[in-house]
């Protein structure tokens, strides 16, 4: 009985985490990323900036993950949203 009410949980969890990922106004970090994966598919790399708080695990990750699920802002919002 138990573990059948963690599984609906973690369901539950999952469900509401992806649901109407797409119904919401782009975020100004989420463009920014956007401009940092056009930039690399530019020019081939990530390029670090020490000024920049982010490093460039996130950046080849989401390039991956365009490549594999295509350019879009859900798929870019799936991403982050399942880690």
């Amino acid at each position: 009985m138990r573990r059948s009410w963690c599984w609906a949980l973690l369901l539950a969890a999952i469900f509401t985490r992806f649901f109407y990922l797409d119904n919401k106004p782009i975020h100004f970090d989420e463009s920014i990323n956007g401009w940092f994966l056009l930039q690399m598919k530019t020019l081939g790399f990530y390029k670090y900036d020490p000024h920049n708080y982010h490093g460039p695990l996130y950046f080849y990750s989401l390039q991956v993950w365009t490549a594999l699920f295509g350019e879009s802002l859900v798929v870019m919002r799936s991403l982050a949203t399942l880690f």
